[in-house]
């Protein structure tokens, strides 16, 4: 038997005796900006201006300059009656993310981290093999640093396996600017009585360049043995930076026993006739261990890949594997050959109507409502990762590879449904204070929120990584959209005057109070790695970032407060 005390996944590992490094990271903005605002008379208001930044990045062995990135907006404001009381308004504007430091510590310094902490406490072993808990006469447990991978078994301790990244593989690449996103929005405003406004909009935002690391090799070249470089960019279908690999189409030649080669389990030497090359075949499957096709269709289980003539595979220490135009680069090399590597345009775009009535308290209430029909559309989330929890801003997995020619990241670069579109979603807020009677200083209020469901995508196994819930498989959205849901809270408090200056407030809270139990996330992951099946694949799933997989059912919270 064994008890966990403490269990770490990862971590920044660092001790004063470690022999690690120790580093800091740091990041600096420089901000100018001019603006104005001319009102050429009661019917036309005009507001303008540009920004300019520059983000300065420093990690512990190498930093880079965002330069050079420009804002621009413009909003136009019309009364078309003069009175204050309606407007038409156009606004556009370009906004730009600053990257935080998780990428200066992951890809400028050469960080380490702590993978697999584990504290238990000391334990026997009975002479059946068992483990046995064993615990101080006082309760205590005298931890011990252990080996790297097992706990010793007469002692327990603290289990420690350290992961250093390979910072020098991955730099900025020269030129690289910030993303940004534009804006545009047009709408309409009229003010009623009793101070109750209503308002009209049409919003569209689109990310016009992204930062992202890259790699210039697809899937089944990284199978193959191809070693792997990356550089941090902005992506695009016509960047040029990597030095492309050649495909070489499957052949069928045979091993000395008469097997074709492109069978499973036969794959050995061989090479297109004519070209005077030798080949190894590697076996190439896609992330459910199923055989994948080349460029012209033909099923196989294997990859030709070139060898030297001392049998070493080419892209390692030595051999040289066959590129285009250069002839001479290594295949993946951060080395432009002429020929686009590969990638699709990244693409993000968001529609919105949305409609508001709002009232500022006054004679006794206030409201806030809304409605909103959106869509959110395309191949790339942003900074954050909703499909598998990765949050690496400017560095996710998301173009460490190429497309390629086998299909094996599915859908990841097709545009389509992105994971937290919601298609509708409606609030209301109202609240009421009674000023006289037998209910005066008494707070009544409700919120009502309805929204539909997000995308449920079929989501497979990195065919490199073998990391879960990495490429989607079908489409986006594949396998429907969860239900839609909602929920309605109560809120009411009642002041007792104690005195003149001391008050005793009593309240309740009260959320979901129709005890709705929708599903509100979906396990999407259609496998745990190659080959592994997922039987929770389709079932409500809990997301450690976002929240339960179920809807909270009712909850209430009664209260009371002194005041003076």
């Amino acid at each position: 038997m064994e008890r966990v005390v403490l269990r770490m996944f990862r971590s920044e590992f660092g001790l004063s005796n470690d022999g690690f490094k120790h580093f800091d990271t740091s990041g600096r903005l420089h901000v100018g900006y001019v603006n104005d605002t001319w009102t050429l008379n009661k019917y036309i208001t005009l507001d303008a201006g540009i920004r300019w930044q520059q983000e300065r990045m420093v990690g512990q062995d190498s930093h880079y300059v965002f330069n050079d990135d420009w804002s621009p907006r413009i909003g136009v404001t019309v009364d078309p009656i003069g009175d204050r009381k309606n407007k038409i308004f156009f606004n556009f504007g370009r906004y730009s993310y600053n990257l935080p430091l998780d990428l200066a510590e992951r890809s400028l310094t050469n960080e380490k981290d702590l993978f697999s902490f584990r504290l238990a406490p000391a334990f026997t072993v009975d002479g059946a093999g068992n483990r046995i808990a064993t615990v101080n006469a006082n309760g205590s447990v005298t931890p011990i640093i252990d080996g790297p991978h097992t706990v010793n078994l007469a002692t327990g301790g603290i289990n420690v396996t350290p992961f250093a990244s390979g910072e020098s593989l991955e730099n900025i690449h020269s030129g690289t600017r910030l993303t940004y996103e534009d804006e545009y929005v047009i709408g309409a405003e009229h003010e009623f009585s009793h101070g109750v406004v209503a308002s009209a909009r049409y919003i569209h935002r689109s990310l016009r360049r992204i930062v992202e690391d890259t790699g210039g090799i697809a899937p089944e070249a990284a199978l193959a043995g191809i070693p792997q470089q990356f550089s941090i960019t902005n992506p695009s279908k016509s960047l040029d930076i990597f030095t492309n690999p050649v495909q070489h189409d499957f052949v069928a030649t045979t091993d000395a026993k008469g097997n074709v080669n492109n069978a499973p389990g036969a794959c050995t030497v061989g090479g297109p006739a004519g070209t005077g090359t030798n080949f190894v075949n590697f076996p190439v499957v896609n992330s459910l261990g199923a055989p994948v096709t080349d460029a012209n269709g033909n099923t196989a289980a294997c990859f030709n890949q070139a060898v030297d003539t001392t049998g070493n595979i080419c892209g390692t220490v030595g051999c040289i594997y066959p590129v285009g135009t250069n002839g001479v680069d290594q295949a993946g090399g951060v080395v432009p050959d002429g020929i686009p590597d590969g990638f699709s345009d990244p693409v993000h775009r968001y529609w919105a109507v949305e409609f508001e009535v709002n009232k500022s308290f006054s004679h006794n209430w206030q409201l806030r409502a809304n409605y909103r029909i959106a869509k959110l559309f395309g191949n790339f989330e942003g900074a954050f990762r909703n499909d598998n929890g990765q949050s690496d801003p400017g560095i996710s997995s998301l173009f460490d590879f190429t497309p390629g020619n086998f299909g094996l990241l599915g859908n990841q670069f097709q545009p389509g449904v992105l994971n937290t579109d919601r298609q509708q979603v409606a609030n209301g807020a109202f609240s009421y204070v009674f000023d006289h009677g037998k209910l005066k200083n008494l707070t009544l209020g409700t919120l009502v929120t309805v929204y539909t469901g997000t995308p449920i995508n079929q989501l497979a196994a990195h065919p490199v990584y073998d990391n879960a819930g990495e490429v989607p498989l079908g489409g986006r959205g594949s396998e429907g959209r969860t239900p839609t849901t909602g929920s309605v809270g109560f809120h009411g408090d009642y002041i007792m005057n104690l005195t003149e200056r001391l008050h005793l407030r009593l309240g309740v809270d009260m959320s979901n109070i129709t005890n709705t139990k929708r599903v509100l996330f979906i396990n999407q992951n259609i496998d745990l790695g190659t080959g592994t099946t997922n039987l929770d694949f389709l079932k409500p799933n809990n997301q450690a970032v976002i929240g339960d997989g179920i809807q909270a059912p009712f909850n209430a919270r009664v209260f009371f407060r002194l005041e003076f």
